[in-house]
């Protein structure tokens, strides 16, 4: 077995800078949880009405559940339901029905040191699926979507000239190149290259390519939003509005010219990484055009370097009542003080009364199909705007649930559950009866280990309890272990995270990949990715409150073999003896240079130097071997050998002075 007595210190400085909203730090997402109940757990990436058919709910055990006792959750908020009948067992052909939407940016909102820095609430930067917890409620009543009759067939009402409309584009969809770039890391410092914080800061977000200006040969037409068949409303005076989101990419000032239909709609100016939304609220419902409308954006700095990147752009518009030949479609209508009569034609019903969801005020209502084929709607009045989903009550605008996955949390408030060395991993590295995990969990909470009171915590448990179920979301962490410091009777003082971590635009680009759950264990922080701010209170500090680590692998092996080596080096650290035999690999150091030309190794060649010559001296007495990427003179496999031989041996000291990047070095110490 090899001998791997390494100790490796790495000292990391992160300069951060902005203001911490302490409001976003007051919860830990777990607060809508009620630990006595079994919730059944399905996930949703795109928005539209979603059935959970009798068989599905029989499947999951559910049904003999009376229909009012149903209840669903989606971030912490409760979902009003529609129930096919409104109390008892419900029947063969029975359902429940709702209103489900994808996976948002809200919950991002808390990652941000400064919450005005989060400016898409429509996108998350982690995945568009967003998870529903269904569960069971006796004890109060349940939010519910109330069937409401169609007066329209009596009404003497003249129809709505028109409703209203908002279309959205997201420019990270024409992100080209590959990997696409789906992710903007926002602020930088240029130190001869850009460096970036690992915290969430301004202009991070899902945006395009780099926009340069047009004197750089950079495609323009690549950058500009394209929407199809708005079909406006013209009449009445009415007007549209368009925001676009706009950040800079580059530490330049530049003004941005947005375009609509290839005319200069506004200019704006942005100052270095600046970051916003700009609107404008006064457009023409006849500049929108029928066919195509595009919405462009003109970086027109003077610097052919310079860069600015696109969120996203959106039109709310007022729109013939018009579906489009869609089984799906939303729409808005203002505050009214009266009734008002809806007609839409254009909608794809297939013959069968569709149905009008009133999603502003938890209302279902069938409509009233002419003979035209135009589908009508008499609608009460309103005190404030009011949000619709139109859909065609078949397979074309219904989606059904089709399956359950069974969640019992675990109640982290119980003492049983508490631990001061906490093991978060992932269930792919529990593997079976040889569970290198538990070895590791037993030695920690031996004498010999460090008398711990040590839990495994798997990242499953945590993202569905701390972070709504948002896929590998950091707050999974962040806020179990808050929630760990302020709630166990004994605060946690140790993390360790067993499982590999990628940058989270990584994972946003490759997770449909099929690899990707097997590759991608544990969430990390920000780009570059950091563990640190997972172990803070706050987003301010870069001081842990609890000490954290992580052992990036991905095999059960790998947890095996760091077993075996931490067991030896603790062992080594506990020997009283100091005789050659034992201790002598603590008086090995190795320097690395990372010189990749000859410049580059001359300016800092001398340091090392230096520092050798201090380390041989008397006051340590230590035996330095350097390795030089540019000077070498013996070949990259005999270095190779050779520095893998000083790892078995042992060494007290790597020290790496070089040219890097903030996650890679100019030597591979693989």
């Amino acid at each position: 077995m090899k001998k791997w007595k390494v100790i490796l210190s790495i000292t990391c400085v992160v300069l951060m800078q902005s203001i911490w909203n302490n409001s976003a730090m007051a919860q830990y997402n777990n607060e809508w949880i009620n630990y006595s109940r079994t919730y059944y757990k399905f996930s949703i990436a795109a928005p539209g009405i979603y059935r959970i058919p009798k068989s599905t709910l029989d499947a999951a055990g559910l049904g003999n559940t009376l229909a009012q006792h149903f209840t669903l959750w989606r971030n912490g908020s409760e979902v009003p339901l529609y129930t096919s009948v409104t109390s008892g067992t419900l029947g063969a052909n029975d359902y429940i029905e709702f209103f489900g939407t994808r996976n948002d940016g809200m919950p991002d909102k808390a990652l941000y040191r400064n919450s005005i820095d989060h400016i898409d609430e429509k996108h998350s930067l982690f995945t568009d699926t967003a998870s529903y917890f269904l569960t069971v409620n006796s004890g109060s009543a349940n939010l519910r979507i109330a069937a409401m009759a169609n007066g329209a067939a009596g009404s003497g009402l003249t129809a709505l000239p028109n409703i209203w409309k908002n279309v959205r584009f997201e420019y990270q969809n024409m992100s080209t190149g590959s990997p696409r770039p789906y992710i903007h890391r926002g602020f930088a410092v240029n130190f001869g290259e850009y460096v970036y914080s690992s915290a969430y800061d301004r202009g991070e977000m899902n945006a395009s390519n780099d926009i340069f200006p047009d004197q750089n040969s950079i495609d323009f037409t690549d950058r500009t939003a394209k929407f199809n068949n708005l079909q406006p409303y013209t009449a009445g005076g009415l007007q549209a509005k368009i925001k676009v989101s706009i950040a800079g990419s580059a530490p330049n000032s530049r003004t941005v010219r947005i375009l609509l239909n290839n005319a200069a709609l506004y200019d704006r100016s942005y100052a270095q990484f600046d970051a916003r939304i700009d609107s404008v609220s006064n457009v023409s419902p006849a500049l929108l055009g029928n066919a195509v409308t595009e919405i462009g954006i003109k970086n027109l700095s003077s610097n052919l370097n310079d860069r600015v990147v696109a969120g996203f752009a959106e039109i709310d518009y007022p729109r013939l009542p018009d579906a489009g030949n869609a089984a799906a479609f939303d729409f808005y209508l203002p505050a009214s003080g009266s009734s008002t009569l809806l007609e839409i034609s254009g909608f794809n019903h297939s013959g069968v009364a569709p149905l009008l969801y009133n999603i502003s005020n938890n209302t279902q209502m069938p409509g009233l199909i002419m003979g035209d084929g135009k589908v009508r709607f008499l609608l009460p009045a309103a005190a404030q705007t009011q949000q619709y989903w139109l859909v065609a009550n078949n397979a074309q605008g219904i989606t059904n649930i089709n399956s359950l996955t069974t969640r019992n949390f675990i109640n982290y408030a119980q003492q049983a559950n508490q631990g001061n060395y906490l093991i978060v991993t992932n269930k792919l590295l529990l593997g079976g009866s040889n569970n290198p995990i538990d070895a590791y969990r037993q030695y920690r909470s031996s004498a010999t280990g460090g008398g711990f009171n040590a839990k495994i915590v798997t990242i499953d448990e945590l993202v569905d309890q701390f972070a709504y179920g948002i896929k590998m979301h950091p707050l999974s962490i962040k806020n179990f272990l808050r929630f760990a410091r302020a709630n166990f009777s004994v605060a946690p003082t140790h993390c360790f995270l067993i499982g590999k971590g990628i940058t989270y635009d990584e994972m946003r680009t490759y997770e449909s990949h099929p690899k990707a759950s097997s590759l991608f264990l544990l969430p990390t922080w920000g780009y570059p990715a950091s563990d640190v701010m997972l172990a803070t209170d706050g987003l301010n500090t870069s001081a842990v409150n609890t000490f954290i680590g992580r052992l990036n692998v991905i095999r059960t092996s790998e947890v095996n073999d760091y077993l075996n080596k931490v067991k030896e080096f603790e062992a080594q650290q506990a020997n009283a003896s100091i005789s050659q035999q034992d201790k002598a690999w603590m008086k090995n150091v190795v320097h690395v240079v990372g010189a990749n030309d000859a410049s580059i190794e001359q300016l800092i060649g001398p340091y090392m130097n230096a520092y050798k010559r201090i380390i041989e001296d008397t006051l340590f007495g230590g035996r330095v071997t350097t390795f030089n990427k540019f000077s070498s003179t013996t070949g990259a496999v005999i270095e190779n050998e050779l520095l893998e031989k000083l790892f078995e041996q042992g060494f007290s000291l790597l020290t790496y002075f070089g040219h890097s990047s903030a996650t890679a070095l100019d030597y591979n110490l693989d």
